[in-house]
This record gives structure tokens, C-alpha cells and sequence, in this order.
């Protein structure tokens, strides 16, 4: 007959190997992600950060996931175990189990200020002209605005490969955050202020851009394309955007309003500077489009 205390033990089982398969899947859509499938230079670095934090977690974590079930199969479960109440001092297991730790910590904590001075957002990605790009957050959607070319784009983000790339970020709304996993980090858009973040595509395509801040009812749906394309076909791109719509101040309005687009939208002609009066009415704690 089966105890009680097995069938628990039977539907914990049950519950553990669910567990495992959830996590299983996860990790696959953070590797989908691009955790650890790089397409910039920050990106890969961040990549090669994560996995030395992994192998210098090794010596401590694969120990107690080994010895855990030993100790359990041992004292609990098999019922092998015997209480020992005589013990001694003994220097090598306490340098065992303290220097590792400690050692461990210290080349953790190096390498974290390694490469968080190293990783500067505010710092340009590589040689070569800069292209400089502005970033407006709203509920729930992206602006871009391209001010060397007078054009701007909508949930659209199209970028050279093996360009730098300086973006220039503000909200227009709440608190926000700006995020291409493939590419590299993520970085604050904070309403009345303006914030930079420095990146670089180094092959071509089509990246999963999104806003990782919550900030209402439709924040999941708040994504935008990344495109690296070739330069000839970046150069093709911003002549077909000079020919769009423009993006006047009743258009910028409407786009400021909370809602979610249906496609990307390209604009040609920019007036004005919409990111330099997004931050000042921000500051002035007026909302993007009020003219009072």
C-alpha cells in the first residue's frame, strides 16, 4: 500500500518535472531573445560578461546541486543517515568554504566594474561617423527621428550595419525603457529628460525592439522593428522616407495620443524639433501637446 507521504512525494515529482520543462522554455525564448545570440558589438560583450559570471559560478553551484540530493537521499529519504556528535577543527574546510566564496566574489565584483566602465552607453561603439538619432517614447509606440535626413519613422527603427549609432531618448509620457536585446542593453526614456545610449548593428536584420518599463494597459504590445541593413540600402531608405507624409504638429498630436499603431509609419519633412520640445514641456510639467 502506498503511505500518504509517497503519493505527496509522487505529486511534487509531478510538479518538479513541470517546473523543469517551464524553465526549459523560458530559456529558450531568452536565447530566441537574443541573450546569447548577438548581432551588435555591445550585445556580444554582454554575452561574453554573462558567460564568465557562469564558469566562475561553477566551483560553488554544481558542489551544492550535487550534495543537496546526496544529503536529502542520505538523512531524509533513504534513512542511512547517523548522527555523529563527535567533530573537529579543521583548517582545510574552513578555507574550503570560506576562500572560494570569497574568491569567487572578488573576481565578480573586478569584472563587473571592468565592464560596466567599459560598456559606458554614453560612450561611442567603434570608429567612423556617428549617426545620431532621437527617440521619443509615447503610450504605446516609438518616434524616431533622423535629424541629419529631415525624416522620421513610427515603431521603425532601420539602422547601417557597421555604422556607430548615438541615440537620443526622452518620454513623452511616463517613465519608459529602451530595449534591443540583440543589439545590446537597455537604457532609461525619462519624460523632461534626455538620456543616450550608444550601439552598433554588425550583421544584417530584423531585430525585436521593445519598451521594458510598464506604463499601462497596452505596454505589452509596445514593439518596434530594429532593421540593419546594408549601407547603400539604409541611404535608399531615407530617400523613399523624404517622400512620405510629413510629420507636421497636428501629425505628431495625433501620434502623441495613447494607442497602439497597426503598421510602422515613415514621415518626411520633420518641422520643428519634436524631441527638444517634448523635453521642454515635460520640464515645464505640460503635456507633449499643449501649446499654453
Amino acid at each position: 500500500m502506498t503511505t500518504p507521504g509517497r503519493r505527496a512525494y509522487g505529486r511534487w515529482g509531478i510538479f518538479s518535472r513541470l517546473a523543469g520543462l517551464a524553465g526549459i522554455a523560458l530559456l529558450s525564448g531568452c536565447i530566441e531573445a537574443g541573450v546569447l545570440h548577438p548581432a551588435g558589438e555591445v550585445a556580444a560583450r554582454q554575452r561574453d560578461h554573462l558567460m564568465t559570471i557562469i564558469l566562475w559560478m561553477l566551483p560553488v553551484i554544481v558542489p551544492v546541486f550535487l550534495a543537496l540530493p546526496l544529503i536529502a537521499w542520505r538523512y531524509r529519504i533513504g534513512g542511512r543517515g547517523r548522527y555523529a556528535s563527535r567533530w573537529s577543527f579543521s583548517w582545510p574546510m574552513e578555507v574550503l568554504l570560506w576562500g572560494l566564496p570569497v574568491v569567487v566574489v572578488c573576481v565578480l565584483g573586478w569584472n563587473l566594474w571592468r565592464q560596466t566602465v567599459s560598456m559606458d552607453p554614453y560612450r561611442a561603439v567603434g570608429p567612423g561617423e556617428v549617426l545620431r538619432i532621437d527617440a521619443i517614447a509615447y503610450d504605446w509606440k516609438w518616434l524616431f527621428v533622423y535629424r541629419h535626413a529631415g525624416v522620421a519613422s513610427a515603431d521603425r527603427l532601420v539602422l547601417p550595419v557597421g555604422r556607430p549609432v548615438e541615440l537620443r531618448l526622452t518620454s513623452g509620457t511616463a517613465l519608459q525603457a529602451f530595449s534591443v536585446p540583440r543589439l545590446g542593453g537597455q537604457i532609461y526614456a525619462m519624460p523632461g529628460m534626455a538620456s543616450r545610449f550608444n550601439l552598433r548593428a554588425d550583421a544584417e536584420g530584423r531585430f525585436a525592439g521593445l519598451n521594458t518599463q510598464y506604463n499601462g494597459a497596452q505596454f505589452a504590445r509596445q514593439h518596434f522593428v530594429a532593421e540593419a541593413v546594408a549601407p547603400a540600402a539604409f541611404d535608399a531608405w531615407l530617400a523613399t522616407a523624404q517622400a512620405a507624409p510629413p510629420l507636421d504638429a497636428g501629425t505628431l498630436a495625433r501620434l502623441a495620443e495613447p494607442g497602439v499603431l497597426d503598421a510602422p509609419m515613415a514621415f518626411g519633412r520633420v518641422e520643428g524639433d519634436p524631441f527638444d520640445d517634448t523635453v521642454k514641456r515635460l520640464k515645464a510639467g505640460k503635456a507633449p501637446a499643449d501649446d499654453g
